[in-house]
């Protein structure tokens, strides 16, 4: 599941303030507008639009892809409270119709 484009820009403005990785504008607004779908997608497009090699390992690839990891668990949990909270509305409305 891709990022939210508000999730994008607060990963991209934390890895930009924590670790330096701060992308031009074009890269922000193409991040935005179609997201990785992945964390190790994500954390690849970085490292390129950064124009920096992808590295095979390595800490600033740990450190980066592990902030990336955080907000895509955020994201899902996010999601599945929200179709949680759906399935309650929908339950309460189902019950009210009866």
């Amino acid at each position: 599941m891709p990022l939210p484009s508000v999730r994008v820009g607060s990963l991209l403005t934390r890895l930009c303030t924590q670790l330096g990785f701060c992308l031009p504008g074009e890269s922000v607004e193409m991040l935005m507008a179609s997201p990785p779908e992945t964390t190790d997608a994500f954390t690849d497009a970085v490292f390129v639009l950064e124009g920096l090699e992808r590295p095979v390992g390595g800490d600033l690839r740990r450190r980066v892809r592990a902030i990336v990891a955080e907000a895509f668990r955020v994201a899902e949990q996010q999601a599945e409270l929200a179709r949680h909270s759906a399935e309650l509305d929908q339950a309460r409305t189902d019950d009210a119709e009866k």
